[in-house]
């Protein structure tokens, strides 16, 4: 078999359950002990991205169907540097805590100080300088604890060395960090077929003198490895149509029943848990302030980030019945004619337009994305692309 699953390795003659064990919880008031019913939640940190929402909406019913049963969560409530806006990456710049968790990060991937040379030189040189300052403003008598103008100036100096840190590492790039994208779903180039220029005709004519010259095969695709020329498009979308749309390789997109950009099919049932917030979201889009606005490109690239947010980050439970809920939408709030023409040029211009809709979308009761938002654009381009293809009948409507 091309696929094998390999399962972690566990010692179980060492780790074999126990009758007598117990874990006793202090601060909680618990002593747990075998035959105990515990659901546990772990997980770096509780985002989103760890389904801790799913997870968070299951309690009620959890509790309601074994009201014995313990809940145990462990999880931190940090944010991780790739989700912080631009703004707030370069202020963390200027705080010691941010090379504190870069330089013990190193125990955990076992880089080595190779790596966190700058984070410990910060961390040394604003403790060295908080030392210092601390040292010559202590007072042991309560008296003389009033704060004088040499004290003002050594309080300076251990924020000046803060300052100087930050300036640092802004001019040696160290502020900026990777970008999590869960994965890699390319450009619209990825997904419009390549354009072969044509010969010009004195050229043709000499070459057929010699030998036969076949003709170009204007619908080459192009591999996914070499993505094609951008292509040349129409300068608005009222001017889209479906010279434009015969050049999208619709058969490039991921498949409705994988993990990117997924659609449920028409005999495919959601869980029950999910149906109460589902109609929220059904209901929810008929008078959301996003998807009133005027114009319809940017009205439709609202309504396709309810479904490409969810998507991003991994909602199991409604991601695949989400899109179908906003495909409709879509239909109805934009004409047969327009819609179309919107959705292309949506697809084609993902970066375009404002993505401000991702800050209301607890509106509906879904997440919103912290930070950079190229991910979820991406998504939007995806599902704007499996649309068109719907309406124009290149991808059937229920694959």
């Amino acid at each position: 078999p091309r696929l094998s699953v390999i399962h972690e390795g566990i010692d179980t003659a060492a780790i074999t359950p126990q009758g007598a064990a117990e874990i006793n919880l202090q601060r909680a008031g618990l002593n747990l002990r075998a035959g105990d019913e515990v659901v546990s939640f772990v997980a770096r940190n509780l985002e989103p991205y760890r389904g801790f929402h799913r997870f968070m909406r299951a309690l009620p019913l959890l509790q309601q169907l074994r009201p014995r049963a313990q809940v145990l969560i462990v999880g931190g409530e940090a944010v991780r540097l790739p989700t912080l806006p631009a703004w707030a990456l370069h202020t963390s710049a200027f705080f010691p805590g941010r090379y504190a968790v870069a330089a013990l990060q190193t125990n955990v991937t076992g880089n080595g100080f190779a790596v966190t040379g700058f984070d410990l030189l910060a961390l040394a040189l604003i403790g060295a300088a908080a030392m210092i300052a601390g040292l010559r403003m202590f007072r042991w008598d309560a008296d003389k604890r009033r704060a004088s103008r040499g004290d003002r100036l050594w309080l300076a100096l251990a924020l000046g060395v803060w300052a100087l840190v930050g300036i640092l590492a802004e001019q040696q790039g160290r502020v900026s960090v990777e970008e999590a994208v869960l994965e890699n779903v390319g450009t619209s180039r990825d997904f419009v077929v390549a354009e072969v220029p044509a010969a010009p005709p004195q050229a043709r004519s000499a070459k057929s003198a010699e030998t036969p010259v076949p003709a170009p095969e204007s619908t080459a695709v192009v591999p996914a490895s070499s993505p094609a020329p951008a292509p040349s498009g129409p300068a608005d979308w009222h001017l889209a149509g479906p010279q434009d749309f015969k050049k999208i390789a619709f058969e490039r997109l991921p498949p409705d029943s994988g993990l990117v950009a997924p659609i449920a099919t028409a005999d495919e049932a959601p869980d029950p848990l999910a149906l109460e917030h589902l109609e929220r979201v059904r209901q929810g889009l008929e008078t959301w302030a996003p998807a009133q606005v005027a114009d319809p490109v940017q009205r439709a690239r609202n309504d396709l980030y309810v479904a490409g947010v969810p998507d991003l980050l991994q909602m199991s439970d409604v991601e695949r019945f989400l899109p179908q809920i906003v495909f409709d939408q879509l239909r109805k709030d934009i004409s047969a004619e327009d819609l179309p023409k919107v959705l292309y040029w949506v697809a084609m211009h993902p970066d375009g337009g404002s993505d401000e809709a991702i800050d209301d979308l607890e509106e509906l009761g879904l997440p919103g994305v912290m930070g950079p938002r190229k991910a979820a654009r991406a998504r939007v381009m995806l599902y704007a692309f499996k649309f068109l293809g719907r309406l124009i009948g290149d991808l059937p409507a229920a694959s």
